[in-house]
């Protein structure tokens, strides 16, 4: 977090000093425009008299040493031409050489302005005729104002400030941020109740704000399935405590010789099978189905098969189970889930209906949130399920109470498997009582 802190500081820092000199380079290049305006209108006769001085009393030799000194000490470039004769010891840049030009072309004394940075002046000594032409860089002025123009103490304290700013600005988005790790490594060190935004959220920056709230939401999410992971070991347990200690009864009758334990040996083994099996198959199935799973299903048909299957486990109590609405329903999904998704609900119907009693498995379209989809709602005869246990419907092991946990059959995984089958195919599963008595089951799931 250290070095963190130390980049993000140093950004801001070298930004904020780039931004500062910037700033300054160009007021001052701004600033400098007017002043060299006001300077070729006032000196540049001056240095041109000057420069003919130069000239007439120490010839060509001390002019070069004054427009020699001009250039090196005050970054001016100038020439002299005397009567269309160039004095000058190199020719002059084009942008002088048109300003000579027009100088001479008007052939009277004064000065020619043509921009803030050049400037040319006519003098007249006796018959000569001479134009002094001068021109400036402005970087050049302003590489000279940067070295001597500002005071080192002002250039000292400009850093210092910066550097303060720099200072509290990282310090505001790192100290949030090193305030989340360490309520991260507290989460990994087993403290699942610990909470991001107490710690983080006063004064941190929007972005670290919402992280921390979407880190408490992935803390909250995983303690809730570690309690779960809890709570369903400790079912498994209480559900394989039960036909253990029946099949430990079962074997030393079987022992003595009984029949009869031997045969509730049998039982209770495939109880345990079953229970077993269930466990396997909820622990199997992915998040989603891969493509490579996914086949075209004949959904009407496949009802139909799990409504044959279930009618004949039901015909020795009279129980009958009807499907109802169109046959003709396709879908892309893998058919053994399906199939065990579907029997697990028409199966626990059976299971709570009373002899004699029916069982609807009816199908229909149904497009939701403009998604194309089915809808198989089973509804039973029996005694439902108590309000506030219809969310908890779908969870393994689950146990309601009274009338519908007496009526209970199997280990309570099936439902949690039909749960976890319609999601993987991006569907939805829930239950809701009947008006007239009974519970129905809704499976939707896209075309």
């Amino acid at each position: 977090m250290r070095d963190f802190f130390l980049r993000v500081f140093l950004t801001f820092w070298v930004a904020s000093v780039l931004m500062l000199l910037g700033f300054w380079a160009v007021t001052e290049a701004a600033d400098a425009r007017p002043v060299a305006r006001r300077w070729m209108v006032d000196t540049v006769e001056t240095l041109g008299a000057t420069a003919v001085d130069q000239f007439e009393f120490g010839g060509k030799d001390r002019l070069d040493r004054f427009l020699g000194a001009l250039r090196d000490h005050s970054g001016i470039q100038a020439t002299l031409v005397k009567d269309d004769v160039d004095l000058g010891a190199a020719p002059p840049p084009p942008e002088l050489a048109d300003l000579i030009a027009k100088a001479r072309a008007e052939r009277r004394a004064g000065y020619v302005l043509r921009s803030p940075w050049r400037g040319a002046v006519v003098s007249q000594r006796g018959a000569s005729t001479y134009v002094f032409a001068a021109q400036v860089r402005p970087r050049r002025l302003l590489a000279r104002s940067l070295t001597t123009g500002i005071p080192q103490l002002k250039l000292a304290l400009a850093v210092l400030i910066s550097a303060a700013l720099s200072w509290l600005l990282a310090k505001s988005v790192t100290g949030p941020i090193g305030r989340l790790q360490a309520v991260a490594r507290d989460l990994a060190g087993g403290n699942l109740s610990a909470r991001a935004r107490p710690v983080v959220a006063a004064g941190a920056p929007g972005v670290v704000a919402a992280l921390a709230e979407d880190f408490d939401s992935m803390a909250a999410r995983i303690q809730t399935l570690m309690d779960q992971q809890r709570e369903f070991l400790r079912d498994i347990s209480h559900e394989l405590r039960s036909p253990l200690s029946r099949l430990s009864v079962a074997a030393g009758l079987a022992q003595r010789g009984d029949l009869a334990g031997a045969e509730r040996m049998e039982r209770e083994i495939g109880i345990l099978e079953g229970m077993i099996s269930d466990l396997l198959t909820l622990a199997r199935i992915d998040a989603s189905v891969p493509a490579s799973r996914r086949t075209p299903v004949h959904l009407g048909r496949l009802v139909q098969q799990v409504v044959l299957d279930a009618s004949f486990e039901g015909a020795p109590e009279g129980k009958t189970v009807m499907q109802t609405g169109p046959f003709e329903v396709r879908l892309q999904g893998d058919p053994g889930l399906l199939h065990r998704c579907i029997e697990n609900v028409v199966r626990n119907a059976l299971s709570f209906t009373p002899p004699h009693g029916e069982v609807e498995v009816e199908l229909a379209l149904a497009a939701r949130a403009g998604i194309d989809g089915c809808l198989v709602a089973v509804s039973d005869g029996g005694p439902g399920v108590p309000e506030e246990g219809l969310e908890r419907l779908f969870e393994p092991f689950y146990r309601g109470s009274g009338e519908w946990n007496a009526a209970r059959a199997g280990a309570g995984v099936g439902l949690a498997i039909s749960r976890k089958v319609a999601q993987c195919h991006g569907g939805t599963i829930e239950a809701g009582n009947l008006a007239g008595g009974g519970l129905q089951v809704r499976l939707w799931l896209p075309l």
